[in-house]
């Protein structure tokens, strides 16, 4: 199966890139920043397509989305370069070598990386974190590749017919979830033919170990002028526990996950449209290369067009400052500028807080969980939510802070990180509406806030890095050793600094059982080992033969969420009824599945329920823990469990009047509704 597993990422990899690719170099756009930003225009077009053919009502075939969107990308690109043009970049590419250089090794380190702390901590490549978002996550993209329906205004984890006569326990037709990822995930699984759960872990592969180093690459390079500030960066990409791992391992939030790794394009893409070197041309390029990012974000997850702002905007004021004093316009005149410019950006901020779209959002209510001198010392320690310190990672982010301040180009930066950490301090140990106008957009959600801390944080830490690199080598000049040796010494410094960071031993963690990075591999392994499966291996196997019993005579089964079968769609295929721990109750629920759910133990002398089970087309009981919610044989039992909820179903055992039992595998049972 790793073999799917890689052609699927491989896969996914040419969906990111290829049509992008050709469409932004049509716009004469250099080749490596073609490249670089070829994610937010491909996904882009992904979901426009798969938004016109749900209008449409078409049933989409992979083909019918990728094949026309390769053929008119590249033929934009035949033809805007026929004849060739040879016209100005807008890229600055002096050193074009040595950009593709830096570019380069952000992906091998990316890929070296999250091969080491991913790809191999996986137990298989179709094991999955069982954490209680990714039940929605594979139902979704196993919806997708079965419905042919790729329209994020239409989400659903159930087919029309199972909705209007089915087995579908709501009579919600789907509705607008920023589903981008998954989008290109199922397209990834449909045409590589790999299962959801590999094509899940092939999707996170490319974007956490590609997309993301490729796209801080990019910000990098036109960040920094001095070169190895930007090779440094490589390596410190991806060094932060708070992102991307701490979304792997809470939630796990995998479209927000994706949205972050393109942010950086779309800080670059607005940072650019604002800077001292730009023509009118290459402004209104990058512009528009920064609205199919916020676009693209509107698909993955909204809540990046706010990173942005935050991350960004310092940037710009800065840019903006630079390009009106070359302009001619006087200081004093350009600091009113920059001053109304963040004025009215903080006032379309607060009418977005106060937006009833945004409401349910700005509210959700996660409480604070610390002091704020504690989490003041968690923000710069990077300890943040849920991990140890990190105390070498941090220096180096303090080095490059107090760097930037004498380095007037690079203040900004600093700006940028010290917002992030006002934030999180304020969502970690607060309440109330300042908090809520802050960190409301992430659902304040320290996960999320920490994670714009890692992100604003890793500029300062390649150039804490370059710091500690240009002094050894200014300590060896002055020592007059030769210069092979003092850069070869300071290569070794960067070296062991790398390996510390990311796997020291845990002897050396100061205050902490573990340093950060083997908690990460240990949640990591955790996540995916068989013995804490909610849906474990033998439950998996039971249902692929439950299956087989029941394919001369396919319906509708009747199942419990919480026992793990919620992952039984989207591992399996299994037409269960219950597909999200979030129907029972909600308001969209059919009468006859709430009849179901609590009476379905009834239906030999309840013509209700007999005739709501026809209704659902239900045929098929599965019970995964047939024991209870809670026994000892129990493979759930994390307190979210609600079984009173679904009291018909845990009531049937072998002696139920209504159901003669097909297989029985310790407390596992599939029954036959009968006639």
């Amino acid at each position: 199966m790793w073999g799917l597993f890689f052609l699927c990422a491989l896969v996914i990899l040419l969906l990111l890139y290829v049509p992008g690719f050709f469409l932004v170099r049509s716009f004469s756009h250099d080749s490596l920043m073609s490249l670089a930003i070829s994610p937010i225009f491909s996904i882009s077009l992904y979901v426009i397509a798969g938004v016109l053919l749900g209008l449409l009502g078409i049933f989409a075939e992979w083909w019918m989305i990728a094949l026309p969107i390769a053929v008119l990308t590249i033929g934009c690109f035949g033809i805007s370069h026929f004849p060739r043009r040879k016209e100005a970049s807008i890229y600055r590419n002096s050193k074009t070598g040595n950009d593709w250089l830096a570019l380069a090794l952000y992906v091998v380190v990316g890929v070296v990386i999250v091969g080491l702390f991913f790809v191999r901590d996986l137990n298989g490549p179709d094991s999955f974190a069982q954490l209680y978002d990714n039940a929605s996550h594979l139902n979704t993209i196993r919806y997708m590749v079965e419905n042919g329906n790729y329209s994020i205004l239409y989400t659903s984890l159930y087919s029309v017919e199972e909705i209007s006569s089915g087995i579908a326990p709501t009579v919600s037709s789907g509705s607008f979830y920023p589903a981008g990822w998954h989008v290109v995930t199922a397209l990834g699984s449909a045409i590589s033919g790999a299962s959801a759960p590999i094509a899940e872990n092939a999707s996170l592969f490319v974007f956490m170990g590609i997309v993301f180093p490729a796209s801080m690459a990019l910000l990098m390079l036109k960040t920094f002028s001095d070169r190895l500030i930007v090779l440094l960066g490589s390596f410190i990409t991806l060094s932060f526990s708070a992102f991307p791992w701490g979304f792997l391992t809470f939630g796990p939030l995998y479209s927000n996950l994706a949205a972050y790794a393109v942010t950086p394009l779309a800080v670059c893409s607005v940072a650019s449209v604002f800077s001292v070197d730009q023509s009118k041309a290459g402004r209104l390029r990058w512009g528009i290369a920064f609205l199919a990012a916020c676009f693209a974000f509107f698909a993955l997850q909204p809540n990046a067009v706010f990173t942005v702002i935050v991350l960004a905007a310092p940037l710009c004021a800065a840019n903006l400052m630079g390009s009106l004093s070359l302009a001619g316009v006087s200081k004093r005149r350009s600091g009113l500028i920059c001053a109304s410019v963040v004025l009215i950006l903080a006032l379309a901020w607060i009418v977005a807080w106060r937006l009833p779209f945004f409401e349910g959002i700005v509210t959700y209510p996660w409480p604070p969980f610390e002091g704020r001198l504690q989490a003041l010392i968690g923000a710069l320690d990077l300890s943040l939510r849920a991990y140890p310190s990190q105390l070498l990672l941090a220096g180096l982010v303090l080095i490059g802070a107090i760097w930037s301040l004498f380095k007037k180009k690079y203040r900004a930066l600093t700006v940028s990180y010290a917002i992030c950490i006002v934030m999180f301090v304020l969502c970690a140990s607060s309440d109330g509406p300042l908090r809520s106008l802050l960190a409301g957009f992430w659902y304040n959600d320290a996960y999320r806030i920490a994670a714009l801390v890692a992100l604003s944080s890793i500029p300062l830490a390649s150039m804490g890095m370059y710091v500690a690199f240009r002094a050894v080598v200014a300590l060896g000049a002055k020592l007059k050793i030769s210069k092979p040796i003092v850069c070869t010494v300071g290569c070794l410094v960067v070296l062991f600094g790398v390996c510390f960071i990311y796997r020291p031993s845990s002897m050396i963690g100061i205050g902490d059982d573990e340093p950060a990075f083997e908690v990460v591999d240990s949640k990591l392994i955790w996540l995916s080992a068989e013995d804490v499966r909610r849906y474990t291996v033998e439950e998996s196997d039971f249902v692929n033969n439950a299956l087989d019993l029941a394919k001369d005579d396919p319906g509708g089964i009747v199942n419990i969420p919480y026992d793990g079968s919620v992952f039984s769609y989207g591992s399996n295929g299994a037409n269960v009824m219950f597909r999200s721990y979030m129907t029972a109750g909600a308001s969209s629920e059919k009468p006859e599945s709430v009849l179901v759910r609590e009476h379905l133990d009834e239906i030999s002398d309840n013509e209700s329920v007999k005739n709501a089970a026809a209704a659902l087309n239900a045929k098929y009981v599965l019970q995964l823990d047939a024991g209870g919610i809670g026994a000892s044989s129990s493979s759930l039992d994390d307190g979210v469990a609600d079984a009173e909820a679904y009291n018909g179903i845990t009531s049937i055992n072998e002696d139920t009047p209504g159901f003669s039992l097909l297989a029985s595998e310790g407390d596992m049972r599939f029954y036959k509704i009968d006639g």
